[in-house]
């Protein structure tokens, strides 16, 4: 007799209701989201979500930046945006919109979250259209854009100091460190080596130990 599945194939309301319980309580951060995929703003958090054949996601190839909303104003946001361009252009990644519209898009995000302060990060993505490695199966690049509770300093950095090790982790070769990309694996790495060793955050060290 063959063995009943014990993995639900859910309807489209059943997944949605799944994705609203599997909402996390660190989600309350999570205040507004602009997909270009959905072309519009949502505020609910379970409907943040990504497409898993965007390159974003499982190759890595996006970029993005960020900018701090304080006191309702979006500080620096131009400098920003052309850091993120520069990256883009250099991860060839074409883009969505006009340098205009993506501004727009950003500033109406900030403002559907309804706060004055917090931090606003936006991605451009080569887009969803496959599991391959070329872009050429993309359909057309996408933008995203999120606005969630700033990511502060903890007190004790500010009073005890911040203590920090050399890491072990290679360090990213110089054209992929001007890129802001979404490969952020050896921060990460050297995050968890200096955390394992104590400390609270690593230095990359390169071939000559600077």
């Amino acid at each position: 007799m063959a063995r009943a599945s014990e993995t639900p194939i859910l309807t489209t309301e059943e997944a949605i209701a799944r994705l609203r319980r599997a909402v996390h309580p660190r989600a309350v951060n999570f205040y507004a989201m602009y997909s270009s995929i959905l072309g519009g703003i949502v505020t609910d958090p379970a409907l943040m979500v990504l497409p898993l054949d965007d390159h974003i996601v499982h190759r890595g190839h996006g970029v993005f930046d960020t900018a701090t909303l304080a006191n309702g104003m979006l500080y620096q946001l131009d400098q920003h945006l052309e850091r993120l361009l520069r990256s883009a252009e250099m991860a060839r990644i074409p883009l969505p919109f006009g340098t205009e519209k993506l501004r727009q898009i950003i500033l109406e995000t900030a403002a559907a979250s309804g706060r004055r302060d917090g931090s606003v990060r936006y991605w451009l993505s080569a887009g969803p259209g496959g599991f391959g490695l070329s872009p050429s199966e993309c359909v057309g690049s996408s933008f995203y854009v999120v606005v969630f509770g700033g990511e502060g300093y903890p007190a004790s950095y500010y009073t005890q100091g911040v203590k920090v090790v050399t890491s072990t982790v290679p360090i990213k070769p110089p054209f992929f460190a001007r890129v802001k990309s979404t490969n952020y694996l050896p921060n990460v790495l050297v995050v968890l080596e200096a955390k394992d060793r104590g400390a609270d955050n690593g230095v990359f060290i390169d071939e000559r130990g600077m």
